[in-house]
């Protein structure tokens, strides 16, 4: 019995060290409107779209890189209408909007010098971001974007080779 009570003390104990180790984390002023707004929308759009299989389809069906850039043929959201998706967003009492500007394949949703796999060289060919941010500023709507650092269409990541840890 008093060997399971030392145990139990020593368990408080070790509870007690470690919330005083803890970090408190301290909002910053440029996130507080974050924690206060407590409810947005996340939009995954891009290329991807094409195949109605989300954003991940390159990783979860077999999909080569040369392949997957067909779809900049085929994306053509000629239904999109930024001004529409704000004012939806708005009258349900959204305060942010998140997009994808870019997602893990490596399409771009603007007008990017940097490469061509991007919206304007699509049959579409006009700057989802651009219009976004305008319907946002517009109505008041924070827009925040969802930018991706990989990039599976780049020769450096190595995708085909399996080194991703898809087999």
């Amino acid at each position: 019995m008093r060997r399971k009570s030392s145990f139990v003390l020593f368990l408080l104990f070790l509870l007690i060290s470690v919330k005083s180790f803890g970090q408190t984390a301290i909002p910053k002023a440029d996130t507080k409107w974050f924690e206060e707004v407590r409810f947005g929308m996340f939009v995954h759009f891009g290329a991807y779209s094409v195949l109605g299989a989300g954003e991940w389809v390159m990783n979860n069906r077999p999909v080569s890189g040369k392949d997957y850039k067909n779809l900049q043929n085929f994306f053509n959201p000629q239904e999109f209408n930024a001004e529409e998706w704000v004012k939806i967003i708005k009258d349900a009492g959204m305060k942010y909007i998140t997009f994808t500007s870019r997602h893990h394949d490596g399409f771009s949703n603007w007008n990017t010098q940097q490469s061509d796999w991007n919206i304007m060289h699509t049959p579409y060919g006009k700057d989802l971001i651009k219009q976004l941010a305008d319907a946002c500023h517009k109505e008041g709507i924070k827009l925040v974007f969802y930018y991706s650092l990989l990039d599976w269409m780049r020769d450096d990541y190595q995708y085909e080779t399996g080194r991703t840890g898809k087999k």
